[in-house]
């Protein structure tokens, strides 16, 4: 753990790595690149990933990378990877609070063998007796959004078995 000092120490078991923050999971995620093959999980607790924050970026691993968590574990915000490659998300309870988000999960550029599986994704909440989609004041919240650009591939996307509530759409491919 961050002990104040800037060092910042996981606990390792064979190809899995333990962290308690989000700063721990950026470390472990680039330092796991190239090869992957290994396990990032996410101890039980409620993290803010906040809005802009990219889990990974530009990390094309040999090998997938898992990325799941403990029961009970809640990432808060936008959970982003950007050109990233060969990776499992599994497991995962992730909660958009804010309305300035345009998805709950975003995958930007090429992110190819990508697969989000038994997650629960929530959007933002919102009074179903209420026409917020008509006056402009309900976000339309994508659930799993991919951004691709024009220079960025989709190959071998793969969504399984999820959980997501309160989105205005369930997946929203983009290409420019």
């Amino acid at each position: 753990s961050d002990q104040g000092n800037g060092i910042i120490t996981m606990d390792v078991v064979e190809n899995e790595s333990t962290v308690i923050s989000i700063s721990q999971a950026n470390v472990a995620m680039t330092a796991y690149a190239p090869a992957g093959g290994k396990v990032l999980k996410f101890r039980t607790g409620t993290y803010n990933i906040g809005s802009t924050t990219r889990l990974a970026r530009d990390k094309v691993y040999s090998n997938t990378l898992v990325m799941t968590g403990e029961p009970d574990t809640i990432l808060i915000g936008r959970l982003q990877f950007e050109n990233t490659s060969n990776v499992l998300v599994e497991n995962l309870t992730v909660y958009n609070t804010t309305t300035s988000n345009n998805s709950v999960v975003n995958l930007i550029g090429a992110c190819d063998n990508f697969t989000i599986q038994d997650c629960e994704i929530h959007g933002t909440y919102y009074d179903p007796t209420g026409d917020y989609f008509l006056s402009g004041s309900y976000v339309n919240v994508d659930g799993i959004r991919s951004t691709n650009g024009s220079s960025g591939n989709l190959k071998g996307l793969s969504i399984l078995r999820n959980k997501i509530y309160d989105v205005y759409e369930l997946g929203y491919i983009h290409f420019s």
